[in-house]
């Protein structure tokens, strides 16, 4: 007879579902790191015994995946109209890349980097949108690769960054900017400490993504450009 799971039957008569175990694992993630997130952990939080998570996950390796797979394709894939323009597919992909990572910082570190195990990831078809924009943009196969490392780079960057100037509502953080942002010691710092507060300070982003699609433009011109020996 086949052998199930370590665990099978035990989940589903506790009451639990594959989608409350990963919304429990990003509750862990949110709150305290994803270090912190293990199947015990996840196991304490719904009061179970980490015998039942194993009946919808194998390892925290597949808790992981999980929990990257919900986060973008609710914060990403699910926003993105059925067809737009290839360009400003982009865009809109970039921008939500950056508001998904500006409000949930530690979900962001439970994808950069990370490598899915398996393939029909919302990770995977948002890296092909994004490639495949740019192709048809007119990049080669060279210059859209990296491009898209540019562009992920920048989108993620920016939010943590953001992530970051949200605590400047905080009365003691926003006395330390105003601190570095009068100081004569360093007036290079405190000029960049002013354009933190500047209400235009959300359009870098906006501003660096145009940059990398006029580089796009430029270096494309100047491969048709050049003669073919």
């Amino acid at each position: 007879m086949p052998q199930d799971k370590p665990g099978r039957g035990r989940g589903i008569s506790a009451g639990l579902n594959r989608e409350m175990v990963v919304a429990a694992a990003e509750r862990i993630v949110t709150q305290r790191g994803v270090q912190n997130a293990s199947l015990r952990a996840v196991a304490v939080a719904l009061g179970v015994t980490p015998g039942a998570i194993y009946s919808y996950v194998a390892d925290r390796r597949e808790l992981l995946d999980a929990v990257a797979d919900a986060f973008l394709a609710r914060e990403v894939l699910a926003r993105l109209p059925e067809q737009a323009p290839p360009l400003d597919a982009l865009r809109l992909i970039c921008r939500l890349l950056h508001a998904a990572g500006r409000t949930h910082p530690a979900l962001l570190s439970a994808v950069v980097g990370h490598i899915p195990e398996r393939a029909g990831t919302a990770q995977m078809e948002i890296a092909e949108r994004m490639l495949r924009a740019l192709r048809a943009a007119g990049a080669d196969q060279e210059m859209a690769q990296r491009l898209y490392r540019r562009l992920v780079a920048l989108c993620l960057g920016y939010a943590l960054h953001d992530a970051n100037l949200s605590s400047l509502k905080e009365p003691e953080a926003r006395r330390r900017l105003e601190v570095h942002a009068t100081s004569s010691t360093y007036p290079e710092v405190a000029s960049y400490a002013r354009g933190l507060s500047a209400p235009r300070a959300s359009d870098w982003l906006d501003r660096e993504i145009e940059q990398a699609l006029l580089d796009l433009h430029a270096e494309t011109a100047r491969a048709l450009d050049t003669p073919h020996v």
